[in-house]
């Protein structure tokens, strides 16, 4: 189980713009991790109002149950518990969301009732990673309903004084134009790409 907070700042980028990374950083798709995300709400959308998500991960080698609260545009709370890869699969199948002990506790704590989930829409990711300067460099082709996007997160560790100064020092560095993101659950609900390319 992983509790804690999250400090990461993400980009759009372009099909080249993504391409370029991929050869900068020799990375290559047949190295990278491929995740099935489906997300959940209640009826009311409780989470979303509550700034919110929660999420089945199943990639090729893990499944995580997490829940993520925005607390700025660029830290987040976020509270994971690790379930098999069938538990998660049933999960998908059925739309029964099935909270592990710590999201158990949590549900307890803010006074939610699984009972009361229900799937709201679902993607898939293929991640590539690689470390920068001590920093996570992540890159996500995304494959959601109606279009599919490219996105350079950065992960900061904690503790560093000015973290936004690595994610500006990248876009600077790789010649990245600056093209704010929204978060994968809000581009998932999305028709269109929040950015169009030729």
């Amino acid at each position: 189980m992983h509790k804690g907070i999250e400090t990461e700042y993400k980009n759009i980028l372009s099909p080249e713009e993504y391409q370029k990374l991929l050869s900068l950083f020799d990375l290559h798709l047949n190295e990278a991790k491929h995740q099935h995300n489906m997300y959940f709400d209640t009826e009311s959308l409780r989470l979303k109002a509550n700034h919110s998500a929660l999420r089945i991960r199943l990639s090729d080698t893990y499944a995580h149950l997490t829940y993520k609260q925005s607390l700025t545009s660029a830290k987040s709370l976020e509270v994971t518990d690790k379930v098999s890869r069938e538990s998660a699969q049933a999960m998908m199948e059925t739309g029964q969301f099935q909270p592990g002990t710590h999201l158990s506790a949590l549900f307890q704590e803010i006074g939610l009732d699984a009972s009361e989930l229900r799937p709201i829409g679902q993607f898939k990711t293929t991640r590539l990673e690689k470390n920068w300067k001590k920093q996570k460099l992540v890159l996500d082709a995304c494959s959601f309903y109606t279009y599919n996007d490219y996105e350079l997160e950065l992960e900061v560790e904690p503790g560093e004084d000015d973290p936004k100064r690595y994610f500006n020092e990248f876009l600077s560095s790789y010649h990245i134009t600056r093209r704010p993101s929204k978060p994968k659950i809000a581009r998932m609900q999305l028709d269109k790409p929040l950015y169009p390319f030729e």
